[in-house]
């Protein structure tokens, strides 16, 4: 057999066996993991959203801070504006000074951007639109303590970031916690999202179990009918404590899906924390 003959079949058995992009991030190897999250595979990322839902009950809410429905999936970009409840979270004062929002522009492309605070008067987003916003945290802040780290140096009121003028909010960061807890993301146009691992959790302390219920609505840039609907991805039933679910990629949202979690309690009786957690990783198309 040729030399020539055997590099062949060498090259051919190599093109044929090489992983897609896909392949290689699906790979159980945690070193490709680690690289993903170092940014050293090009066009992937991990995504870890965590929501929270202090005072669950009988009637079905989404898991993010504010409670009840969720109210920031915006049929149109908008100017965003936020505000606290505490006048120190303000540029000069002790609480936070900016706060920085990550998500989609109109074409549902990523964006970020800082803005300052001013306390408990709205100071708006003036150089952006957002259509989504999927995380938001407390960027600067006027105090570092040595002694108390985990109750100063962060937001002091409860921040809210809503559509200027007052309008629908899109999110919110509890008192001193510096970091939105929603369980909200929309993908961002030109990649797919793989979810690779779910944990909820559900206040044990209480004797009420809850349904909690994982949504996709494709079409998020759909502006007139026939809108796309909403479905169920994922379903944990009679939950108390905590439940993780590896999911191993195979809950997948193409492009344009809002995704989001939902829960509500059985029987009757006291309201229940409930947190849910999961991780996706990010491919583009």
């Amino acid at each position: 057999m040729s030399r020539v003959f055997l590099a062949f079949v060498f090259l051919l058995a190599s093109f044929l066996g090489s992983p897609s992009r896909a392949d290689v991030a699906f790979s159980s190897d945690g070193i490709r993991a680690l690289d993903i999250a170092r940014g050293r595979v090009a066009g992937q990322s991990w995504v870890n959203k965590f929501g929270r839902n202090s005072a669950v009950g009988g009637t079905a809410e989404v898991i993010w801070t504010a409670g009840g429905d969720y109210t920031g999936f915006l049929l149109a970009g908008s100017q965003l504006e936020n505000l606290s409840s505490d006048i120190d979270d303000a540029a000069g004062d002790t609480g936070a000074r900016s706060i920085t929002l990550e998500g989609l522009d109109d074409n549902l492309n990523f964006q970020t951007e800082t803005i300052v605070t001013n306390g408990t008067s709205a100071v708006a987003s003036a150089e952006l639109d957002w259509f989504r916003v999927n995380r938001a945290f407390v960027a600067t802040t006027g105090t570092r303590s040595a002694t108390t780290p985990t109750t100063t140096g962060g937001n002091e009121g409860v921040i809210t970031v809503r559509v200027e003028g007052g309008g629908a909010v899109v999110a919110v960061i509890e008192q001193e916690v510096g970091q939105t807890e929603m369980a909200v993301f929309t993908v961002p146009a030109g990649f797919t999202a793989y979810v690779r691992r779910i944990i909820v959790s559900v206040s044990a302390t209480i004797n009420r179990t809850a349904n909690v219920i994982f949504w996709q609505r494709q079409g998020a840039d759909e502006t007139s009918a026939p809108f796309s609907a909403r479905r169920m991805a994922d379903r944990f039933e009679d939950v108390s404590g905590e439940e993780t679910q590896p999911v191993d990629f195979s809950v997948i949202f193409p492009e344009k899906t809002d995704v989001w979690w939902s829960a509500v309690l059985s029987g009757s009786g006291a309201d229940a924390a409930v947190v849910v957690d999961f991780e996706m990783l990010l491919v583009q198309n």
